[in-house]
């Protein structure tokens, strides 16, 4: 229904762009908020279950993203802010299912090929990156800590599993991968894949 309605998996185009031109900022918002709740639930689903991937995200703005394509170039401030009790969770979210989805579009292909023989180790490195990016880029207030709110608990226990995800078809030689952007000659996806565990175990 949300791609019928034209909230998500459809590619940007002339005329997509020129549909969200023509919203008021009230029904940008309105879009928006669902579009984006609505690919991050599918995307959750997704990652549990054999579901097809989004191949398109929302071409909204991110609420509460402050380089939305609509913002002014008067102030820096998001075009659409989110409402305070939502917190900056729902924005970092909708950024992390981006990336889960360039992973579950390969991931859950429909190929009788095992994932080991079919995913090359560069494609997993560099989502990886994009992953430890996207974490890096978190706000103070979702950074993981014994004090954190149970929404900022369940954001890292996805981002971890989705590197447990990520990195399961290569945990055994000779499939083991050699992460080679990083230094250390301990940086494999088993190393990486114990690491995630680790950070599970201390969120439960």
């Amino acid at each position: 229904m949300a791609t019928r309605m034209r909230l998500l998996d459809v590619p940007l185009t002339d005329m997509s762009t020129d549909y969200l031109e023509d919203l008021d900022e009230d029904e940008m918002r309105d879009q928006a908020h669902v579009a984006w709740g609505s690919y991050g639930w599918q995307s959750f689903r997704a990652s549990f279950s054999p579901k097809p991937p989004i191949r398109y995200p929302p071409n909204f703005p991110i609420p509460g993203d402050k380089f939305d394509i609509f913002a002014t170039s008067e102030a820096f401030e998001p075009a659409h802010r989110a409402p305070d009790y939502m917190g900056q969770t729902f924005t970092a979210l909708s950024k992390f299912w981006t990336i889960a989805q360039e992973i579950l579009v390969v991931y859950n292909m429909e190929d009788g090929a095992p994932l080991v023989d079919r995913v090359i180790p560069s494609f997993v490195e560099a989502k990886y990156q994009k992953l430890l990016a996207w974490g890096d880029a978190l706000p103070a207030s979702l950074s993981n800590s014994k004090n954190s709110a149970a929404h900022v608990d369940l954001l890292h226990a996805l981002y971890h599993t989705t590197i447990l995800n990520l990195f399961r078809p290569f945990l055994d030689p000779p499939k083991i991968i050699r992460l080679c952007s990083f230094s250390s000659t301990d940086s494999t996806s088993r190393t990486v894949f114990s690491a995630s565990v680790k950070q599970l175990e201390s969120l439960v």
